[in-house]
């Protein structure tokens, strides 16, 4: 994955926290244990993936400060990330 370098690291890490209090008891043990390895390893972008695929489906509120910075945060690895057509 391509590095962010308009969100600093320990916000990344914060926000997987922030996501892991509102879905952490919707998820599979394992989930979780995957969650918490990511972030323990400094992979944010792995743990927050895994937290907001588990989140959408549900249809979990996210404080509405917490869902701009994490649109925000998307919007920038979309413009990282090369899009191949056909």
């Amino acid at each position: 994955m391509g590095e962010n370098r308009r969100v600093k690291a320990w916000a990344e890490v914060d926000w997987a926290w922030e996501l892991v209090d509102i879905a952490g008891r919707r998820m599979s043990e394992r989930n979780r244990t995957d969650v918490y390895t990511a972030i323990g390893a400094g992979d944010s972008y792995a743990a927050i993936d895994v937290l907001l695929t588990t989140i959408a489906p549900a249809k979990l509120a996210l404080p509405a400060v917490l869902l701009a910075q994490i649109i925000e945060w998307l919007n920038a690895y979309a413009r990282i990330i090369p899009i191949r057509l056909g």
